[in-house]
């Protein structure tokens, strides 16, 4: 089954990176931080840039409420309101975030579904709901960004009498240990690479890895011409 992009949105919830680095720590020296920062912004980005959905950036300056659950429960109430039916929710600390992953959630949606994508600290890189099935006020009071989302997720759509389907357990960047178990983990993928040079600079030597320079050329033209956000 192909799914109906016009049902279908998909939300950025991201912060800049200049006020993702005062969040997260990446490394010791501020000016690599906020290009690490940069670099998970703009790599999910390339995804959402190959997908076939209608996607709306709300980062910082749209967003509204006094804690996580709240901005997050609010712009997913943004999307609704511009007249989609199911949602798919992203942040900006998954590099192994893949177009597939969204084609992938989008079917199991147009299946009148739900989907998680589990983080393997607890929590999720994405999340797919229906509208019917999203209540505000409950759905601000999860325990969000902790290890205990992914479970509290769970339970909400059972308390919605549903449930969600499961992909597949990816890692979430928030710091520098979680970035280096990712070198270890995704050595070769094209987007790790990037974080790998911008992460050790020029003590990092290239073996017998060949980055591509258009993607690289990509990045750094992204970090220069992104524009304000969809909404």
């Amino acid at each position: 089954m192909n799914p109906r992009p016009n049902d279908i949105a998909i939300l950025f919830f991201s912060r800049s990176e200049s006020e993702e680095i005062q969040h997260k720590k990446f490394t010791n020296k501020r000016k690599t931080n906020l290009s690490i920062a940069a670099a998970l912004i703009s790599s999910t980005e390339a995804v959402l840039h190959t997908s076939n959905f209608s996607y709306f950036t709300i980062d910082s300056a749209q967003q509204t409420g006094l804690n996580f659950g709240e901005r997050f429960s609010n712009a997913l109430q943004l999307v609704f309101e511009k007249g989609y039916s199911k949602i798919i929710a992203i942040g900006n600390d998954c590099p192994m975030l893949t177009q597939k992953d969204l084609t992938k959630a989008a079917t199991i949606l147009d299946s009148q579904r739900n989907v998680l994508g589990p983080a393997t600290d607890g929590g999720i890189y994405l999340l797919g709901i229906q509208k019917e099935h999203f209540n505000a006020d409950q759905f601000k009071e999860l325990r969000w960004q902790s290890a205990h989302l992914f479970s509290d997720l769970e339970q909400y759509f059972s308390n919605q009498k549903t449930s969600a389907d499961q992909l597949s357990r990816k890692a979430d960047i928030d710091n520098e240990t979680d970035l280096k178990a990712l070198f270890r983990l995704q050595p070769n993928a094209k987007s790790v690479q990037l974080l790998k040079e911008l992460f050790f600079g020029k003590s990092y030597k290239k073996k017998s890895q060949y980055i591509d320079p258009h993607f690289i050329s990509q990045f750094h033209q992204s970090l220069g011409l992104r524009g304000p956000p969809k909404i």
